[in-house]
């Protein structure tokens, strides 16, 4: 599970992803729902690309 970490970033926050997808234009690799929350989350695969804009967001 660590390794799968490593590789996918998930996000929850509505704000982070319009921030990562539209203003920094980095696709996800699949939408689903919480099984105990139902909220949405985004996941993305971690490379630099992602980890430079999760660096600049506020």
């Amino acid at each position: 599970m660590e390794d799968l970490k490593k590789d996918i970033y998930v996000c929850y926050s509505t704000r982070q992803f319009d921030y990562i997808y539209r203003v920094k234009s980095i696709n996800y690799i699949l939408t689903g729902f919480h099984v105990k929350t139902k909220q949405q989350f985004w996941a993305f695969k971690r490379d630099e690309a992602l980890n430079n804009a999760l660096a600049s967001y506020k």
